[in-house]
């Protein structure tokens, strides 16, 4: 049995203090910047397996390389990280997360087993998300800044230059006594981009939703909305990428 607690702080710590320790388990990557804040956390052992963690941290002017961003850097003036989560056995409760920065925001809220967590690919997060007992996440994205800093990790054509944007997102999970469902919304407005011999400025916002279950062991797509089209389907999780992409496309031509 045992308890214990630990607290860190910092001002202006030089973030490339970590080159060292990402050298041995992330080759070629590195990272820049200069963090304050501080972060503080409880462990008990004594009956009941219990740890409390709460970080409230930020980064300014962080510069990030590594070899999975395929030349890519991500560079942020600002970037804050608000942490609010306690553990008991192999119940895991995140009360608060929110990430904030100049280029995009997340904030969730979760409550799931650690026996059930798995991130081996997208089917197994959404089964992760499914199986817990609550799961809200929610978001925003600056478009032209993000595509500026990874536009060969987003496949952006060279001549491709996104000119305005914003996009919202949102994760939400919910149950009811027959079936669990995970539902995805974006809402886009203001998306401008161009290239060389074409504009592209949908007069209006963009909204896709898109409904997911778990039947038979398989993700299953059961809806689809783009803006004024909804469709009700039972689609396996092969479709998903195609039926994206399509409806996408129907968006941006109702909207223009």
């Amino acid at each position: 049995m045992g308890t214990g607690e630990f607290q860190f702080h910092a001002e202006s710590l030089p973030l490339d203090l970590t080159r060292l320790v990402l050298a041995r388990m992330a080759p070629n990557t590195a990272v820049n910047g200069s963090l304050q804040g501080s972060a503080d956390g409880k462990w008990s052992t004594a009956g009941a397996k219990q740890f409390q963690l709460h970080t409230d941290l930020s980064v300014a002017n962080l510069v990030a390389k590594s070899p999975e961003l395929q030349g890519d850097v991500i560079q942020l003036d600002r970037a804050s990280l608000n942490i609010q989560v306690t553990t008991k056995d192999d119940t895991i409760t995140v009360e608060q997360m929110t990430f904030t920065s100049d280029v995009a925001s997340a904030q969730a809220v979760a409550n799931v087993q650690s026996s059930q967590l798995e991130f081996a690919d997208w089917r197994a997060i959404v089964t992760t998300i499914l199986d817990a007992n609550q799961f809200e996440a929610s978001g925003d994205v600056q478009l032209v800044p993000l595509t500026g800093m990874l536009k060969n990790s987003l496949a952006l054509r060279a001549d491709t230059q996104v000119t305005g944007g914003q996009v919202k997102w949102s994760l939400q999970r919910q149950a009811d006594a027959d079936q669990r469902t995970l539902t995805a919304t974006i809402e886009s407005k203001g998306i401008a981009a161009s290239r060389p011999s074409m504009e592209i400025a949908p007069r209006g916002p963009i909204n896709i939703t898109l409904a997911l279950r778990e039947a038979d062991r398989q993700i299953r797509l059961t809806k689809l909305c783009v803006s004024l089209l909804s469709w009700d389907c039972e689609a396996p999780a092969g479709w998903i990428k195609a039926v994206w992409r399509l409806g996408f496309i129907w968006g941006v031509w109702q909207a223009s």
